[in-house]
C-alpha cells in the first residue's frame, strides 16, 4: 500500500487559527469542478494531521498542517510481542489480515490490541487469500509493524490493499494486463482476462462468470461498455481512459520506460522440516534472459501446486511495481491506486496499458 501524505497552508491573516491545536484532527481533502449539474466533487481517503505549523511572514500569516495517510499510521503501529503459528494451524491469509487490522467480526490479535482498528472491505479476491494456509511460516516479532505484517500476506496471494474515502481497506485483486485470447466454449471466472483473436487494442474483464459461445461477439470498446457472450458477460477492462480525443479524460505529456522485473525467478520451497518437501516456481522470462535474479522463499505449503501458485503471486507483485511509464494528467479525483488505466497518444499514434502505482 502505498503511503499517503499532504501538506495544507492556510491563511491566517486573521489569527483564527493560532490558537487552536489541530493535531490529530481527520481532514478530508475533495477535488472536483463546478459544473452545469452544480458542484461535483470526490473525497480523498481521510488524512490525519500529525504536525501544525504557524508561520509569520512580511505582511501574512500562515498555519501549515501536515497529515498522514492510513498506511503511514499503520506502519507507525508496533506489535507489543510475539506472534506465533503452529504447523497444525488453519488459519488463511485472509482470517490473519483480518485479525491483524481489527476487522469487524474478529477479534484483533493481542499484540495488536492497543491500535486503532479497520474494517475491511473485500472487493475482489485471488484463490489463495482465502485458502492459503502460512501456519508456522509466518510469525509476529515485538514491535514489527502492521502495514509490513499485512503486506507480507498479501505477497502470497495476487491482491493489492489501499485506503479510500470510506476510511476502511479495500483489498481487492487488480486486473493486469494480458496477453490471452479469447476462446469457444470456454469456462470463465469473474476477473478472467482476455483480448479478442483479432487484438483491437482493447483488454476485457468477465464480470459475469460462465461459458463462452461458439464464435466471438463483436467487441466494444469503450470503458464501461458490456458485451454478453453466450452465459459470460465481458466489460471493457479499464477503469479510465487517457485519450487526447474529444469525450476523454485528456492528458498532457506521457513518458514510456521499457524496464526489467526484478527478480524475476520466484522459487518456493517447503520448509526444512517438512516432509514430504515440495517447491514451485514462477519466471519472467523476457527479464531472466537478460538479467536473470532470482529470490527463494521457504514457506508451509501443501502441494507443488500450490507452491507454483504462491511464487507466481509473489512475482506478480514484482511485475506489477516494474514502472513502465508516467503520466501527466488534469485531476482526476476519481482515479486510485491499483487501478488499471489506458493512456492513448495520437500523437505518437500508439497506446500503453498499465496500473496506477502513485499519484
Amino acid at each position: 500500500m502505498e503511503r499517503q501524505s499532504a501538506q495544507v497552508l492556510l491563511d491566517n491573516s486573521d489569527g483564527a487559527l493560532t490558537n487552536l491545536d489541530l493535531k490529530g484532527y481527520k481532514g478530508v481533502i475533495s477535488g472536483g469542478l463546478v459544473t452545469t449539474s452544480g458542484s461535483e466533487y470526490s473525497a480523498c481517503a481521510p488524512l490525519y494531521v500529525v504536525a501544525q505549523q504557524l508561520q509569520s511572514r512580511r505582511g501574512v500569516l500562515f498555519c501549515l498542517l501536515t497529515l498522514a495517510g492510513i498506511p503511514n499510521l499503520l506502519s507507525a503501529d508496533k506489535a507489543s510481542g510475539e506472534y506465533t503459528l503452529e504447523s497444525s494451524d488453519t488459519q488463511t491469509a485472509k482470517t490473519l489480515i483480518r485479525k491483524i487490522l481489527g476487522d469487524t467480526g474478529v477479534t484483533i490479535l493481542t499484540v495488536y490490541s492497543h491500535c486503532t482498528l479497520y474494517d475491511i472491505v473485500f472487493d475482489s479476491e485471488d484463490s489463495l487469500i482465502d485458502s492459503y494456509t502460512p501456519r508456522d511460516s509466518f510469525s509476529i516479532s515485538m514491535n514489527s509493524n502492521r502495514l509490513d505484517k499485512v503486506e507480507e500476506l498479501l505477497a502470497y496471494t495476487k491482491c493489492i490493499m489501499r485506503a479510500e474515502a470510506d476510511g476502511k481497506i479495500h483489498i481487492s485483486k487488480p486486473i493486469i494486463s494480458t496477453a490471452t485470447a479469447w476462446q469457444a466454449s470456454q469456462a470463465y471466472i469473474v476477473n478472467d482476462t482476455v483480448i479478442p483473436t483479432v487484438a483491437n487494442e482493447v483488454e476485457y474483464k468477465c464480470t459475469t462468470a460462465g461459458t463462452s459461445g461458439g464464435t466471438q461477439p463483436t467487441w466494444p470498446t469503450e470503458v464501461g461498455d458490456t458485451v454478453t457472450d453466450n452465459t459470460v458477460v465481458w466489460t471493457v477492462s479499464y477503469n479510465y481512459e487517457y485519450n487526447l480525443s474529444s469525450g476523454y479524460h485528456t492528458f498532457f505529456e506521457k513518458s514510456y520506460r521499457k524496464r526489467l522485473v526484478i527478480p524475476n525467478y520466484i522459487q518456493v520451497n517447503s520448509l526444512a522440516s517438512q516432509d514430504p518437501s515440495y517447491t514451485g516456481y514462477a519466471e519472467d522470462t523476457e527479464s531472466s534472459a537478460l538479467i536473470p535474479k532470482r529470490q527463494y522463499q521457504r514457506l508451509r505449503v501443501d502441494s507443488n501446486a500450490q507452491a507454483t501458485n504462491i511464487a507466481t503471486a509473489i512475482l506478480s507483485h514484482y511485475q506489477l511495481e516494474a514502472e513502465r511509464g508516467h503520466g501527466v494528467v488534469p485531476m482526476n479525483v476519481g482515479a486510485e491506486v491499483g487501478d488499471f488505466v489506458k493512456l492513448t497518444d495520437s500523437r505518437e499514434n500508439d497506446y500503453r496499458v498499465g496500473n496506477i502505482l502513485y499519484i
